[in-house]
């Protein structure tokens, strides 16, 4: 697959999840078998039914008769409009006797052993009417049914896999590849939606960790309610209640998510350790990278054991395509132990680390690094050395100490190819940080913002410590230090980061999440984005990976760099800023590219 013949790609990209833990989020639709996104059956039907190793139902048992839910089902599609994926006839293949009903987006056509035929109808807006569904809804209504498939219409022409053809009259070139036959021949064959690829072509590097599920939240081992994975317990003092055993518990490859899953991913409905790092398997994120002939970027997940990690890189080192590197970062943001639960591993393995006295921070970074250089070593063995892989650290984006830290501890710098800091730019949320008291210096923070200008005038405000000039400040000081050790600096994440970042009114709230929506769709913001590749080329950053592929914005934040993977160029001033740099650079900047 080649990209614009316009330039060779330079900058990299963050996928997401297969599915979105939040059904008013809609992550782009990675597979022609939209099936592998569906919702877990468990989550939606009669508790009493069973399943078997791979998450298929047995036969709705009689004990169910009268509970809520009383049935089989999954869902699927919750909240996609038109254009996001293609509307049509979809078919539906499937193994066992029973009978399968449709309803919400989808609608019957025809039904015969095996095989039924729907029409997939999706809305122009959501329905906001109370009681409405806003998804597609598949219910098992007899019997026992598995190895379900839900296939896009069409097909590809051979050498042409990010463009979608109705048929075989669409290929002036090379044989038309029906979805429908091939998954019918093999339910495990990985195919791609072609609006993916099409999207992910113009990117040099991928980074695979949404896709793996492998950075898992920080409330993953909060002990919660029997019946509700979101009902945490609380102690008498209001601290959360952690689950020490989960806290250090081990990753093992047999843990790990396969082809032969249902459906790969889950909702919020289920409990986050039993979706941690059981997102998309390793065998599609390999098909991805060799697909889009792009470097695949892996995170190792914080808790893997030696085996765990040498049975990854075993497979990377015999499927990758020549060529192609495999880049290499142990878990993500261990120093971010507000959101992830890997720092409090770190921290809880590193005890005594840095000094005899608890400290937390330091004793969970000098563990990091050992750790880190552990599973570098073990990629080395692998691949016979370090030719086909980068071995990436990461960093704090406001911390060079950070990073000098690290790199001084043990022997790490000699595993350790590229540094990997954050390339997030934002503002002052409010006055109760220190750097943000001086009302010369921040006459507006974003909490008072009340206009889209008030955004932008704080995010380009050069004595913000977090907007654009900050970041740049923050990029020369990583790429110093990066540069003082030999090693090459990267950016794992980076662009606009406007979240509710601390209180406010519940009145303004809403208010405030519809201004950064409108930030973030502001041809200004294109040029932010320029200005921020720029920064980070001036400061001689190599590999930097944007934040993230399209989805929707919502209550969240407004990471997609599209709203959805067919959202026109013009109307996505995010893409176009990434896409004007790439373009006006025509390939890489540095030299080993």
């Amino acid at each position: 697959m080649t990209p614009s013949p316009t330039f060779q790609p330079s900058i990299g990209i963050n996928t997401e999840a297969a599915q979105s833990e939040q059904n008013d989020i809609v992550f782009p639709m990675a597979f022609a078998d939209i099936f592998r996104t569906a919702r877990p059956f468990a989550e939606y039907s009669c508790k009493d039914v069973t399943y078997d190793e791979h998450g298929w139902p047995n036969a709705l048992p009689a004990t169910c008769t009268g509970k809520n839910p009383a049935v089989i089902r999954t869902f699927l599609l919750d909240n996609t409009l038109q254009g996001m994926i293609p509307s049509g006839q979809y078919t539906v293949l499937y193994e066992g006797t029973g009978t399968i009903n449709y309803s919400g987006y989808a609608k019957l056509i025809s039904r015969s052993a095996g095989r039924d035929q729907i029409e997939i109808t999706l809305p122009a807006k959501l329905n906001t009417a109370t009681g409405a569904v806003n998804r597609m809804v598949l219910q098992i209504a007899s019997g026992a049914v598995k190895n379900i498939r839900v296939i896009m219409p069409g097909g590809i022409c051979e050498g042409s896999p990010a463009v979608r053809v109705e048929n075989a009259s669409g290929c002036a070139a090379g044989q038309y590849r029906s979805f429908e036959d091939t998954l019918r021949a093999n339910r495990n064959a990985i195919v791609f939606n072609p609006d993916y690829l099409n999207f992910l072509k113009d990117f040099r590097v991928v980074r695979m960790m949404n896709l793996m599920e492998a950075s898992p939240s920080g409330m993953t081992c909060v002990q919660t309610a029997a019946d509700n994975p979101n009902s945490f317990i609380r102690d008498s003092a209001g601290k959360y209640v952690y689950d020490q055993a989960c806290l250090n518990e081990d990753f093992t490859w047999d843990k790990r998510s396969k082809l032969d899953d249902a459906v790969w991913g889950a909702s919020a409905n289920t409990a986050r350790i039993k979706r941690y790092g059981r997102g998309v398997p390793l065998e599609v994120q390999v098909e991805l990278a060799n697909q889009l002939n792009a470097h695949p970027w892996f995170n190792i997940i914080h808790n893997a054991t030696d085996t765990y990690a040498r049975e990854f890189a075993n497979y990377v080192s015999a499927n990758l395509k020549p060529g192609l590197k495999a880049h290499v970062e142990y878990s993500n943001e261990i120093w971010n132990a507000t959101n992830f639960w890997a720092a409090a591993y770190m921290r809880e393995k590193g005890k005594g680390l840095y000094t005899a006295a608890d400290n937390a921070y330091w004793d969970g970074q000098y563990y990091y690094a050992k750790r880190a250089s552990k599973i570098f070593q073990i990629w080395e063995e692998v691949f016979e050395g370090t030719n086909r892989i980068v071995r990436i650290l990461g960093t704090q984006q406001g911390s060079p100490d950070t990073t000098r830290t690290m790199l001084n501890y043990s022997d790490v710098r000699q595993y350790v190819d590229a540094i990997a800091t954050g390339g997030y730019f934002y503002a002052c949320w409010d006055r109760t940080n220190t750097k943000c008291t001086d009302t010369t210096l921040i006459p507006k923070p974003l909490a008072a913002a009340t206009s889209v200008d008030d955004i932008f005038a704080a995010i380009d405000n050069p004595n913000d410590p977090y907007g654009l000039e900050g970041l740049k400040n923050q990029f020369i000081r990583q790429a110093a230090v990066a540069k003082s050790f030999g090693k090459a600096l990267y950016a794992y994440e980076g662009g606009q980061h406007l979240t509710i970042a601390g209180t406010i009114a519940d009145d303004r709230r809403q208010s405030m999440i519809d201004l950064f929506h409108a930030a973030n769709r502001d041809p200004r913001m294109g040029e932010r984005y320029q200005r921020l590749l720029e920064s980070w080329k001036a400061a001689e950053g190599q590999t930097f990976l944007l934040f993230s592929v399209p989805h929707t914005f919502s209550r969240f934040g407004s990471f997609g760099v599209k709203e959805s993977l067919n959202q026109p160029r013009t109307s996505a001033p995010k893409y176009d800023g990434a896409m004007k740099f790439q373009e006006s650079q025509g390939k890489c900047w540095w030299s080993g590219c």
